[in-house]
């Protein structure tokens, strides 16, 4: 019978494309392994700010708010580009 850390080593889910079905198990990986974290600030740029909604992802704060909330922290919040991405981490007790 397997332990619970066997099955944490050996991540294969039920259903997969054909092309991955003999691919094995996922690897585990820590989120600084596969991608950097992006620091660059909006600085005085002029930029639409946007908020991360959980029920619809990325909205312009007017949308989700009605209006600009960023205020005085506006310049603070990072600069995204094409092809970056953003998250939220949440920590649970």
């Amino acid at each position: 019978m397997r332990s619970k850390s066997d099955k944490k080593k050996s991540l294969v889910p039920r259903l997969r494309f054909p092309e991955f079905r003999e691919a094995g198990a996922w690897e585990v990986k820590r989120l600084g392994e596969l991608a950097s974290r992006i620091t660059g600030r909006v600085g005085s740029k002029k930029l639409i700010p946007i908020s991360i909604s959980s029920g619809v992802g990325f909205v312009s704060q007017a949308e989700k708010f009605g209006r600009d909330i960023s205020g005085k922290q506006y310049e603070k919040y990072i600069a995204l580009e094409r092809g970056q991405f953003s998250y939220n981490v949440t920590t649970r007790p």
